[in-house]
């Protein structure tokens, strides 16, 4: 069973100062209630199962500041965004290889190992789009942005031990980054017979710090279990094309054509092992410190709205 209640909080504050300049100013506050237990039973095959038990209440709060600029038709919106992130808490301080985690030894890990405080992050995201105007039915724009994401609740306090014989087999890591993004957007748009808008936009995301899970193999095999880690990343390009109708009384919708390229890798290797030999067998034979790509996914989304008109 697991129980996660959200407790939500946002205050915007808008002023316009004149004509051609908007400041926007908004907090956010987040706090959750993480209550979770869960496992995979079975009683005629026991072995390799698996329980996970965890209770936290992380903290997350924002603050962001964003200007609209306005001059001779460029439109320009400046932000930036501080991120908190508060996990709570205390979590366990110990070697890779520790014999804590062995069988014998798990469920006695609060004696074990000492707890120290969990880190406080504060994180500054900068964010720009302008517009320029090319003609009166068109024009050109580009956006920039740094983005924080928050972690799944697991990759915070989880620890899972086997049910048969209660070795751990995975923990987390309350510590990590938050994982970050990079985003640049070039794009045009043209109006149509006041009709219909047609956008071209060119796109490139930078994603860094997502955790992967890293295996860690004790010399007698007593440890083996998995940590989560920050050392997995993403670059996603591609373009887009899209049709709108956002006009008439009979048909509205839109036609989006977009062609994403994907490649993905990790720093550092999946398997640690305690014992030299085997890690150095491991890493003339691994393949998970090659780059990943995939073939292009290009893909087309159709939306449309028929309506009856008022007579």
């Amino acid at each position: 069973s697991s129980v996660v209640t959200v407790y939500n909080a946002r205050v915007d504050f808008q002023s316009r100062l004149d004509r051609i300049n908007q400041v926007k100013v908004g907090l956010e506050f987040n706090y959750t209630d993480n209550r979770v237990n869960y496992a995979s039973v079975d009683k005629f095959l026991p072995s390799g199962r698996s329980r996970s038990t965890w209770s936290n209440f992380p903290i997350r709060g924002a603050l962001y500041v964003q200007d609209k600029l306005e001059f001779e038709g460029m439109v320009a919106n400046v932000g930036v965004r501080l991120d908190y992130s508060d996990p709570q808490g205390e979590w366990y301080e110990y070697d890779p290889y520790t014999s804590a985690f062995a069988s014998e030894n798990s469920l006695g890990l609060d004696t074990l190992l000492a707890k120290v405080t969990v880190d406080k992050q504060l994180d500054i995201s900068p964010r720009v789009g302008i517009s320029f105007p090319i003609t009166v039915n068109s024009k050109l724009y580009f956006n920039y942005g740094h983005f924080r994401q928050q972690p799944t609740p697991e990759n915070l306090f989880l620890l899972r031990r086997y049910s048969d014989n209660n070795a751990v087999v995975r923990v987390a890591d309350p510590n990590n980054p938050l994982p970050k993004t990079v985003a640049y957007e070039l794009g045009y748009e043209q109006n149509l017979f006041d009709e219909f808008l047609i956008r071209i936009a060119g796109y490139y995301k930078d994603i860094t710090l997502q955790s992967r899970l890293v295996e860690y193999v004790s010399r007698d095999n007593k440890v083996d279990y998995t940590r989560s880690e920050p050392n997995n990343y993403q670059d996603v390009r591609g373009f887009e094309l899209t049709l709108t109708k956002n006009r008439g009384e009979w048909v509205q919708g839109f036609l989006n054509y977009t062609y994403d390229v994907t490649s993905a890798g990790n720093f550092g290797y999946g398997i640690y092992y305690e014992s030299a030999s085997l890690q150095r067998n491991y890493e003339a034979t691994t393949t998970s410190v090659y780059q990943e790509k995939p073939l292009p996914r290009p893909f087309v989304n159709l939306n449309i709205d028929f309506f009856t008109p008022s007579d």
